[in-house]
């Protein structure tokens, strides 16, 4: 008797497990990602404004400087890296686009196949001029985003191989994510 007590126990334990992880798996297989990925070059309508992707960089933290006159930049470790991209946002609109509307429209952030990251918005402010309060119907400018690649959030063969990752800039997370893929220079 207490050996089939035992063993009824033990199935149903089984039979828990068994249920518990088939219901992981019906809520997870259930579960769609809305992903669109633009190419290299393409032109992304969201709604009211244009952006195309111009040029991407991976910068030294000293190109950095030197590139955009900056004094200062924070990064985690000396030899961390800077993934710029520099995208043409043009108004579609009939209404002038504040330039804080515009950024916050539009700067969620970068990832890869094995990470992500936000832009930075004090390094988006320090590196880019605007010639005007807003941006005006029709008219377009260039914006830089900007984000930091520290070495410790890659494996060493990643980072020793950067330039061969596939970099996505990312402005739109929700409903659909939107993916801008970058032909970082070098």
């Amino acid at each position: 008797m207490k050996k089939w007590c035992i063993a009824m126990g033990c199935v149903l334990c089984l039979c828990a497990v068994i249920f518990w992880c088939g219901r992981i798996y019906s809520v997870n297989a259930a579960h769609t990602s809305e992903m669109v990925t633009y190419d290299v070059g393409e032109t992304v309508d969201l709604e009211g404004i244009e952006i195309k992707c111009v040029e991407a960089h991976i910068f030294s933290v000293d190109e950095y400087k030197k590139n955009f006159n900056v004094g200062s930049v924070d990064v985690l470790y000396p030899n961390d890296k800077l993934l710029c991209a520099c995208i043409n946002v043009k108004n579609t609109g009939d209404t002038a686009l504040g330039w804080s509307d515009v950024i916050d429209g539009m700067c969620q952030g970068f990832q890869s196949v094995t990470w992500g990251s936000a832009a930075d918005p004090f390094a988006t402010q320090s590196v880019n001029v605007f010639t005007s309060d807003d941006l005006a119907p029709g008219a377009d400018q260039d914006i830089w985003f900007t984000t930091m690649l520290s070495n410790i959030a890659f494996s060493r063969h990643t980072w020793e191989h950067l330039d061969e990752e596939e970099f996505y800039f990312v402005p739109v997370l929700e409903p659909v994510q939107i993916q801008m893929k970058l032909d970082v220079q070098k």
